[in-house]
């Protein structure tokens, strides 16, 4: 068997273009790793659920990427790095959309797992696509400029919390995003 043929070097232009995609992408998979812990007390409201009940949507997601995530590097062996990247964020966005559109517990529950099976790669992956299209001198700076998103996902974090406080001059209680509402799902 022949070896693949070597790629074309990347352009600058490429190298950035792809470190904003992969910033984006693994921005969106912290920050709806982590709002879903400010939103539990409202999930409990809005879907009539005990905490008991209503911490299975942290726990499935969690599990899910535990399942996954030692399993990245066989699975980018089958599908490669570019295509596993690609199908995660799909089923990363699409299980985003469906647990923001959810109209129950069991629901929830289900989506949060597909998704965590879709994120649980994003982070080592969009890691190994900037080692693999930096060269040595510059691996630093693009991962530097890489934990951007993941320290900006605090303040986002941060912000997103405190909208889910009433006003001090309002008596209505501001509704809150369920999980994945802040990567394409709705309020449902």
């Amino acid at each position: 068997m022949t070896p693949p043929a070597p790629e074309a070097p990347v352009s600058s232009t490429q190298k950035w273009a792809i470190t904003v995609t992969v910033m984006v992408v693994a921005f969106m998979q912290i920050l709806d790793t982590s709002v879903t812990n400010v939103v539990l007390p409202h999930l409990q409201g809005s879907l009539s659920a005990g905490l008991d009940e209503v911490s299975w949507v942290i726990t499935s997601y969690l599990a899910a990427n535990a399942v996954v995530i030692p399993a990245t590097g066989w699975l980018v062996g089958i599908f490669g790095r570019k295509k596993f990247f690609l199908i995660c964020t799909t089923l990363f966005v699409v299980s985003s959309f469906l647990s923001g559109a959810a109209p129950d517990l069991t629901t929830l529950i289900i989506a949060r797992i597909f998704q965590g099976l879709g994120g649980g790669p994003i982070i080592p992956l969009s890691q190994a696509i900037l080692w693999e299209i930096f060269p040595f001198h510059q691996r630093g700076l693009a991962m530097a400029v890489w934990g951007v998103a993941g320290s900006s996902t605090s303040i986002c974090r941060s912000a997103s919390s405190a909208s889910c406080w009433p006003a001090p001059s309002s008596s209505i209680r501001r509704t809150c995003a369920r999980p994945g509402a802040s990567t394409g799902g709705a309020w449902g």
